[in-house]
């Protein structure tokens, strides 16, 4: 069986791309996470400044939740606004 030269050699050009750039994410990341950890240490100073005797092990670490991203809060919003407004009175 014969293998397409062409073809393997292109998918190996798109996949050392995408081996490059998920590396440079990787490297992107560790920056914001070393930032990210800063400035907890900074908040947790504050905690500490304000009240001397707190613990901050008990604090969970949580995620914000976002909005399914095919729904924003404009659009939703938006609509009954236009069906009131044009159904008063005309």
């Amino acid at each position: 069986m014969r293998r397409a030269k062409i073809l393997t050699t292109q998918a190996t050009h798109t996949l050392e791309q995408l081996h490059a750039e998920l590396g440079g994410k990787i490297l992107d990341n560790k920056a914001e996470a070393k930032r990210l950890a800063e400035a907890m240490v900074h908040v947790e100073a504050v905690l500490k400044l304000l009240e001397p005797g707190y613990d901050v092990r008990p604090i969970a670490v949580r995620r914000r939740r976002s909005l399914t991203r095919g729904f924003g809060a404009a659009p939703c919003s938006a609509a009954p606004l236009r069906f009131y407004g044009t159904s008063r009175g005309r």
